[in-house]
């Protein structure tokens, strides 16, 4: 003798089920490799520069304050400004990026571009002022969720001539975005 054992089954509405789940937020913690958890922007703009002639780095005044979700996060700082390289024969501009963990940057913190490749923005000609703008995008990996500072410094290539950067035409912008690894 055969026996039939027959459940009922709830019926299943799928479109019910979507619904109920929450896909505008998605917890951090479940967002695939590759995907972008934060942007942050900073900029100076407005009137005037800061300039130097000195050939020790000054602060620009442009930095940004991050947050990082994760320690093992990737951080992409693009930085962004317009420069002048002074009017002398052989002049220049020489500048980098300096990183701070839970404090503020100093021209004694992290310089997170390579010692042996520093940025120029250089001018051979002493008949006039040179304005350039110039754009990097650093990678970097500072293994935190304490506050990460980037600051841009900048001194003078021949510590004679004047140079600058500008927030007056063009300004000066920083931006993080955090990448989940």
């Amino acid at each position: 003798m055969a026996l039939k054992i027959t459940v009922d089954k709830p019926e299943f509405n799928l479109r019910e089920t979507l619904t109920r789940l929450d896909t505008e937020r998605i917890p951090y913690e479940k967002m695939p490799v590759g995907s972008v958890i934060q942007v942050q922007k900073h900029q100076l703009v407005g009137s005037g520069q800061i300039n130097t002639t000195s050939s020790s780095y000054q602060d620009s005044g442009l930095f940004i304050d991050f947050h990082p979700k994760f320690a093992n996060s990737r951080l992409l700082v693009t930085c962004e400004f317009n420069a002048q390289s002074g009017n002398q024969s052989n002049s220049g501009l020489i500048w980098t990026v300096f990183r701070e963990i839970d404090g503020t940057a100093t021209s004694s913190s992290v310089n997170i571009f390579p010692a042996s490749s520093p940025r120029t923005i250089t001018y051979h000609s002493p008949s006039g002022y040179i304005h350039e703008g110039t754009s990097v995008t650093i990678e970097d990996k500072p293994k935190t969720i304490k506050k990460v500072q980037y600051r841009l410094f900048f001194h003078s290539h021949n510590g004679s001539a004047s140079v600058g950067v500008a927030r007056d035409w063009g300004g000066a912008h920083f931006t993080v975005m955090e990448v989940r690894e």
